[in-house]
Formats: C-alpha cells, sequence, structure tokens
C-alpha cells in the first residue's frame, strides 16, 4: 500500500502560505459545494470549442501516437476561454499534488487537468483522462478511480472529481453501462446536464488516512469526449 501523505516530509511554499486552518477547511467546503456544476458547464462548452476548432479538421482515427496528452493539453485552454475570468477559480493542465506526495525525491501525483481555488492553490478539484477505443474498453479509466480517487491520492481535499473518457469509436451512450459493470457501482445520469451531453455521476465512500482531508461521501463525474469526427470542413 502507498504511503499517502508521505512521512518524513517537509513544508512546501504552499503548506506554508496556507496550513491547516479553520480557515483552509472552510474554504475547501465552499469551493466543493457552490462551484462544481459551473466548472463541468465550462468543461462541455470547451470541448464544444475544442471539436469545432480542432477536431473537424482532422481525420482522429489516423493518430495513433501522444493522443492522450495532445487532447488534454489542447482542450485546457479552450475550456479557459469559456471562464468569465470572475470566478473564484483556474483551470490548469498537468497540475502536481504535492499533498499526498511521497517523501522525497518521490515525484508528486500529477492531475492531467485541475481547476485550482485561486485563494488557496492547494485546493484543486482534479480530472483525470483516459482513452477509450471503443465504449466497452475502460479497464484503464475504473483502474484510475479505484486506486487513485478512490485511495485519496487524488483530490484529497475534494468530495468529487472527474473522469474524461476520449472515445475514439462508438457511441458515448454505450460507455456508461460498461464502466458501471467493470466499476460495481451505478452511474446516475447528471441531473442537469445529461441529456444534453454524456454525464454520469458514480456515489462511493472513501476512509483517507489524514483527518484534514475530504473522508465519507464522495462523487466521481464521468464525462464521455466523443473524438470519432472525421469530416473535414469544406474548402
Amino acid at each position: 500500500m502507498r504511503d499517502l501523505g508521505g512521512r518524513n516530509r517537509g513544508n512546501t511554499p504552499y503548506n506554508l502560505r496556507w496550513p491547516d486552518t479553520p480557515e483552509f477547511t472552510q474554504a475547501a467546503s465552499k469551493f466543493a459545494t457552490h462551484a462544481i456544476d459551473h466548472m463541468l458547464e465550462k468543461v462541455w462548452q470547451g470541448y464544444q470549442q475544442f471539436t469545432d476548432d480542432f477536431l473537424s479538421y482532422i481525420d482522429i482515427s489516423l493518430a495513433d501516437e501522444e493522443l492522450e496528452r495532445t487532447i488534454t493539453q489542447t482542450l485546457e485552454p479552450h475550456i479557459r476561454s469559456c471562464l468569465s475570468g470572475d470566478e473564484v477559480y483556474d483551470v490548469q493542465h498537468g497540475t502536481y499534488e504535492p499533498e499526498t506526495r511521497a517523501a522525497a525525491p518521490a515525484q508528486p501525483p500529477e492531475y492531467d487537468m485541475a481547476f485550482i481555488l485561486k485563494a488557496n492553490r492547494r485546493i484543486m478539484w482534479p480530472f483525470e483522462a483516459k482513452i477509450m477505443r471503443s465504449p466497452a474498453n475502460v479497464a484503464p479509466y475504473v483502474k484510475d478511480i479505484n486506486e487513485e480517487f478512490l485511495t485519496g491520492r487524488y483530490a484529497p481535499f475534494s468530495r468529487s472529481a472527474a473522469m474524461l473518457g476520449y472515445l475514439l469509436s462508438g457511441r458515448a451512450s454505450d460507455a456508461p453501462t460498461h464502466i458501471q459493470n467493470r466499476l460495481g457501482t451505478k452511474l446516475d445520469p447528471h441531473p442537469t446536464l445529461y441529456p444534453r451531453y454524456s454525464h454520469h455521476i458514480s456515489k462511493h465512500h472513501r476512509i483517507l488516512p489524514n483527518k484534514s482531508w475530504a473522508s465519507g461521501k464522495s462523487q466521481c463525474h464521468h464525462m464521455i469526449l466523443p473524438l470519432n469526427i472525421s469530416v473535414l470542413p469544406n474548402e
């Protein structure tokens, strides 16, 4: 078992700037309860822009290298462009999570993408992305939920997080059943974003080793993003 929280660790600059105080816990709770639906809507809006500005110009089925990384780092600025700038959070690709790092010289976990609270950058709401070559190709996707989110290695301060399934072929509507069967937990449609988007939620219970982390009831958002757009724009 991995030593989450890492023993024999020193302070990071983030620990010094934002120590574990009642204000810290209050900030984490506010971020988790008031911003999530807005963030998720902006991800879907950014995906629609990404589809128009990038995917519609290529046949993604011809790409066989650097798929996951390229898609994520190209999607992120489209999401940012959908933000007004007045939000209490920002979005960032390739964000490190120092809270659950092991002792040096180990590298901390790295999120594919995360929303970060501007007033306290220790508090992140992460997204993990996985390529899905078909709706049934969900083993790596579910493995990340079980080994990263449910253990608390990801999203230690948040009671929810999201998975992005980059679907290369097939129908997005077929993926939730396969995820549900392999995860062993029911997926429910998002109450406001579904059926406009292929967006479901699973409910979990986490027991985390640090008392300042978000143990207890938790949710994982499942966002299936189709990439199989092969029609090129007219010249």
